[in-house]
């Protein structure tokens, strides 16, 4: 199974929620590094500036690296996700995309590296997804997916998204579809979102919820990796105390990244398992 990580440095780490910037750097090369240790193909999708800073700085030890997100540098920094829908866009082989605050100690599950399409795990109607669609309405956004349109009409207007901190599967055509779709929707839609309440939550709608619409309308099935419900406080998803024994993945997304326990772990567990790593960042961000 080939795994596939994407750095767009445009969106910078401005918003990456972390107690300070540099943690963007520890948690990553943890993330590629624990990957590194599963699976004998990780792929880097980036830009110039993101090879300069993960390969030629950081010297993160990926299979392979594609330089191609400088072709989306004339898209807002605020559409973030852009970046992993065009990541997700140049594979032709099954894939699992994971993202840089993620990391395993452990290969994912068998029905995980073979589904048909994958995904982290569903967000049933979690109240920030359903009140940022309902502003997207508000302010008449002029167009939407026909997928997204059918599902909501039956399906009582739900928003159920598939949560991206991984994503990805065998089913590389319908995965190719569904970026198409992901950047139409984008192209016709950006100027008017962008005005919106929260702008940046429109990342979730084009990439998390077409994502889900779009199987749903396919009758495609989405394995998760979670198959509990999952909170919309995250708790199961960043169980810090518990790796590598009772717990073998930690995605330390959104507000996660602020405790400072959390921030302690990830430097603990480079500075454990990788030393080389740590001090190599260590110098490159503070001398």
């Amino acid at each position: 199974m080939k795994i596939v990580q994407s750095y767009w440095s445009k969106p910078g780490n401005e918003n990456c929620s972390w107690m300070k910037n540099e943690m963007h750097y520890f948690c990553w090369a943890l993330s590629c590094l624990k990957l590194k240790q599963h699976y004998d193909h990780v792929e880097l999708v980036t830009d110039q500036k993101g090879k300069e800073m993960l390969i030629d700085r950081l010297g993160l030890p990926y299979d392979s690296v594609k330089v191609v997100l400088d072709d989306l540098n004339d898209y807002p920094k605020e559409l973030w996700a852009i970046g992993k829908i065009y990541a997700y866009q140049q594979q032709d082989e099954a894939f699992i995309h994971v993202d840089g605050d993620i990391c395993i100690w452990d290969r994912f599950p068998e029905r995980i590296e073979k589904a048909s399409l994958t995904a982290q795990h569903e967000e049933d109607c979690y109240e920030f997804g359903s009140a940022h669609f309902q502003n997207l309405l508000d302010i008449k956004v002029n167009y939407f997916p026909p997928e997204i349109l059918k599902y909501r009409k039956e399906n009582n207007q739900k928003i159920v998204e598939a949560n991206a901190g991984i994503l990805g599967g065998n089913d590389i055509d319908f995965i190719q579809s569904y970026c198409k779709e992901a950047f139409n929707f984008v192209d016709k839609s950006m100027d008017q979102a962008l005005k919106a309440e929260h702008a940046g939550m429109f990342n979730t709608v084009f990439e998390q919820y077409l994502f889900y619409c779009m199987a749903y309308t396919k009758n495609k099935k989405v394995n998760y990796l979670f198959e509990e419900p999952i909170n919309s406080r995250f708790e199961e998803l960043v169980r810090v105390m518990d790796v590598p024994y009772a717990s073998k993945f930690i995605h330390l997304l959104s507000f996660h990244k602020k405790p400072l326990l959390h921030n302690q772990k990830v430097m603990q567990h480079l500075w454990y398992e990788f030393p080389e790593f740590y001090d190599r960042i260590k110098k490159e961000l503070y001398n």
